[in-house]
């Protein structure tokens, strides 16, 4: 045998390994998976960073997370109706996912938009050229039951999105329809914006908590407070242990 022709079983040999774990699996219901399973396979599976950043991985704990929640939501973590925010530790719902919901918890007609238009309010800024203040009022229609979400560009444009630059309106209709769904389905209401939002408003990661070093004579003034304090608990721990005399 040559050495390429050992090499070659030596990977064919490992793929067998790793396709072994999976011999258990009784079919490809995603919530059948075994959770280390399905952490594993989430953390090989890269996801897009934000603009300018690298695709980035999963940590075990941050695939078990994401795999809890989605669980949780009825919503496979391999499908585009979840995403994960790596800087909270949140497992979102997509406009996709809501519409799934909302699907499940009753009949959902289709989406009713209608313009709407306002006089820019003081304070602020014109944006993409409108000379009025551009809306969209989104209705959508659950077991019979109406349920409207309305959007202004001023409280949900994204200045650093290409999409939003270019298609303003249609990004809006899109929006006021996502807030209708999460409404009418109940997912998604509290969640915090969803990754293109948090990437347009530039909403910073969450601080790392500052470390501090204390040092031990930052105590030494202390010491004999404390030493005094310990004798004090133990004489009266000894004297109530003391038997009592007849």
């Amino acid at each position: 045998m040559t050495a390429t022709q050992e090499v070659a079983l030596q990977k064919a040999s490992a793929t067998e390994d790793r396709l072994q774990a999976f011999s258990d699996l009784k079919d490809f219901d995603w919530k059948h998976l075994p959770p280390t399973v399905m952490a594993r396979v989430l953390m090989k599976k890269p996801y897009r960073g934000k603009s300018g950043e690298p695709d980035y991985y999963l940590s075990p704990e941050q695939a078990l997370v994401f795999a809890m929640r989605s669980f949780e939501l009825g919503l496979s973590p391999l499908s585009s109706k979840v995403w994960f925010d790596r800087d909270r530790w949140t497992t979102n719902v997509t406009l996709e996912g809501k519409l799934r919901l909302a699907r499940e918890r009753g009949n959902v007609g289709p989406p009713q938009f209608e313009d709407l238009e306002r006089e820019w309010r003081k304070g602020v800024s014109p944006i993409g050229g409108f000379s009025k203040e551009p809306g969209i009022k989104c209705t959508v229609n659950v077991n019979g039951e109406p349920c409207s979400y309305r959007c202004w560009i001023s409280e949900w444009f994204v200045p650093t999105s290409p999409v939003w630059k270019t298609k303003p309106l249609h990004m809006l209709a899109i929006r006021a329809y996502d807030k209708a769904l999460a409404f009418a389905s109940g997912a998604g209401i509290s969640d915090m914006p969803n990754e293109r939002e948090i990437q347009a408003e530039e909403v910073p990661a969450l601080v790392e908590r500052p470390t501090i070093s204390v040092q031990r004579q930052d105590f030494t003034d202390m010491e004999p407070v404390l030493k005094e304090s310990i004798k004090l608990v133990d004489d009266k721990k000894k004297e109530q242990e003391r038997p009592l005399h007849k």
